[in-house]
């Protein structure tokens, strides 16, 4: 068996006895900030796309500490992005500098027609300001005290 990896039940045993024939506990534990800081929501490629539309003239150097990957992760990232049409490169001087091209499609099925602009502006666009009564002038602060009062 590889390295990291638990055994699995057998066929048959479902729910709670598959935890515990596979030698885990009786029911799945809550996510821990240790399970989640494996991924994101966001691909590579969304962080170094979002990057380079908030800071067009980055060298590569910046970019890659920026979005935290190493320098040789960023390069085929952003070949990739240029290549598709998302990204247009353009030299100045010794420097490139970045254009993001707003009305480009997002590629997957669920996203069709909805542009890289319409997810940026989605992504950046500042928080709501906070909610506040009516009656009393308070903040409402979750669902749930708005529906207590």
């Amino acid at each position: 068996m590889a390295a990291g990896l638990t055994p699995t039940a057998p066929p048959g045993v479902a729910g709670a006895d598959r935890f515990r024939a596979a030698g885990r506990d009786a029911e799945p534990s809550r996510h821990t900030d240790q399970d989640v800081a494996g991924w994101s929501f966001l691909t590579r490629h969304g962080h170094v796309l979002i990057c380079l539309a908030a800071h067009p003239d980055l060298r590569m150097r910046q970019l890659a500490d920026a979005v935290g990957l190493s320098l040789r992760a960023v390069y085929p990232i952003v070949d990739d992005l240029e290549r598709a049409g998302y990204l247009v490169r353009r030299r100045d001087g010794r420097c490139n500098r970045y254009r993001v091209d707003h009305d480009a499609p997002l590629r997957h099925p669920l996203l069709a027609g909805c542009t890289v602009g319409q997810l940026l502006a989605a992504i950046t666009a500042p928080p709501a300001p906070a909610i506040r009564s009516a009656r009393r002038g308070r903040r409402i602060g979750t669902v749930r005290r708005s529906i207590r009062r």
